[in-house]
């Protein structure tokens, strides 16, 4: 397996292991992101732009600023939620 890969691969189980635990405030009530979240991309490159809302969904996970194959160790998360984007930060 390619590093790049590994590394996703790892940062995948990392947010695994903690996201039924992470608490996003949105709109004032506190979800369960692995309930609420429809799925969490990681990108290859840094910077790229956020996906469309999912339909039916509130918002779409998107973990972001990896270069070079290498996570950053806090790495931002931009939420698409029903006003436009909201940030947040989180360890992985």
């Amino acid at each position: 397996m390619p590093a790049a890969s590994k590394q996703v691969n790892d940062i995948e189980n990392k947010m695994k292991n903690i996201r039924d635990i992470f608490k996003i405030k949105y709109n004032d009530v506190e979800v369960n992101q692995g309930e609420d979240v429809e799925y969490i991309k990681v990108q290859t490159a840094p910077r790229v732009t956020v996906n469309e809302p999912t339909p039916n969904k509130a918002y779409t996970v998107v973990v972001l600023d990896m270069f070079d194959g290498n996570a950053m160790t806090s790495a931002p998360y931009l939420i698409w939620g029903e006003t436009g984007i909201e940030t947040i930060g989180i360890e992985i």
